[in-house]
C-alpha cells in the first residue's frame, strides 16, 4: 500500500460543509471530523436511545456495541467482496479515549505502530447536545454522497465515510469525553468522540473496498462470511454458509484422525 494521506485536496482542508437537520441540529463536515450544534433548548429535544450525558467518560458496553454494530451494518450494505467484519478492540478504545480526553478537535498524531497495528485510522465527532453514539457513526457514513467510487475521489469532505467502509479495517475502539473547554470547536464546549481503526485506511489512489459477490475475495485468514462480511470465525448464534460448515467439518475430522493416529502409535 502507498503512504497514508488524507483523501481531501489541499484546498478542502480549510473548507467546511453545513447541513441543517430540521430546526434542532446544524451538522458541519470538516476535515477534522463532524460537528453538531444543537440550536434548541434541552427540554425541546426528543429523547433518543443511549444518550450520552455530561457526567460520563468513555462508552459503556451497550454504547460501544451499538457503535460497533452500526459500523458492521453500514459496511455490509456496500455489498463488497472483501469487506472485513469488525470487532471491538480494547487497546484501540484506550487510545481513542486518551485522545478524546485531550479536548482538541483536531486529528491526533503518532498513530503509527499503535495497539499492534502499523497504522491506525481515526474519525472524530464534536457535539453540543446529547446524542446517540450509533448516530455518530451514521453521520460519518453520510459523507458517502460526496464520494465517487469510479474516480476514487471526493467532491467535498468524505474521508470519514471511506474509513468507516475501508475493507481491511477489522478492529474498532472508541472513546468519549465532555469538554467544558473544547479547543478548535466553535461553540467552545461539548462532547468529543474519537474512534480508532486498525489497520487504518484512506490510502490515496485506492478504493475503500472491491465490488463483487460478497465474501468472494476474503483474506485467507477470514474463511467465514458473517452478514456479508469476511470473518475469522463464525458469529456466535449465526448460521455459517454450507461451504463454511463443510470446511469446518473437514478440519475437525482431520484433527480427530490425527489425534487417534498419534494415540494408536503410542
Amino acid at each position: 500500500m502507498g503512504s497514508f494521506v488524507h483523501w481531501l485536496d489541499p484546498f478542502l482542508l480549510i473548507t467546511s460543509y453545513v447541513v441543517v437537520m430540521g430546526t434542532e441540529d446544524v451538522v458541519t463536515y470538516t476535515d477534522a471530523g463532524v460537528m453538531v450544534e444543537r440550536r434548541a433548548t434541552e427540554g425541546e429535544h426528543l429523547r433518543v436511545r443511549r444518550e450520552i450525558s455530561k457526567n460520563m467518560t468513555g462508552f459503556n458496553h451497550e454504547e460501544a456495541m451499538a457503535m460497533l454494530q452500526r459500523h458492521n451494518e453500514l459496511r455490509s450494505s456496500r455489498k463488497a467482496s472483501d469487506m472485513m467484519y469488525m470487532i471491538w478492540d480494547d487497546r484501540l478504545a484506550e487510545s481513542a479515549q486518551k485522545w478524546a480526553e485531550k479536548c482538541i478537535f483536531e486529528h491526533s498524531t503518532n498513530r503509527a505502530n499503535l495497539a499492534g497495528f502499523q497504522h491506525v485510522g481515526e474519525n472524530l465527532f464534536a457535539g453540543t447536545g446529547k446524542f446517540d453514539p450509533a448516530h455518530v457513526v451514521q453521520l460519518w457514513y453520510n459523507e458517502v454522497k460526496y464520494y465517487s467510487y469510479k474516480s476514487k475521489g471526493c467532491s467535498h469532505v468524505c474521508g470519514h465515510y471511506t474509513q468507516v467502509v475501508w475493507a481491511s479495517s477489522r478492529a474498532l475502539g472508541c472513546g468519549v469525553k465532555y469538554c467544558p473547554k473544547f479547543k478548535s470547536f466553535r461553540p467552545g464546549s461539548g462532547y468529543h468522540v474519537a474512534c480508532h481503526y486498525g489497520p487504518g485506511g484512506n490510502y490515496v489512489g485506492e478504493r475503500p473496498y472491491a465490488l463483487g459477490d460478497i465474501c468472494s475475495k476474503c483474506p485467507k485468514n477470514a474463511l467465514f462470511c458473517v452478514s456479508g462480511l469476511c470473518a475469522k470465525r463464525p458469529k456466535i448464534g449465526s448460521i455459517a454458509s454450507q461451504a463454511e460448515m463443510s470446511i469446518l467439518l473437514i478440519v475437525t475430522a482431520l484433527a480427530t484422525c490425527a489425534f487417534y493416529a498419534s494415540t494408536t502409535l503410542k
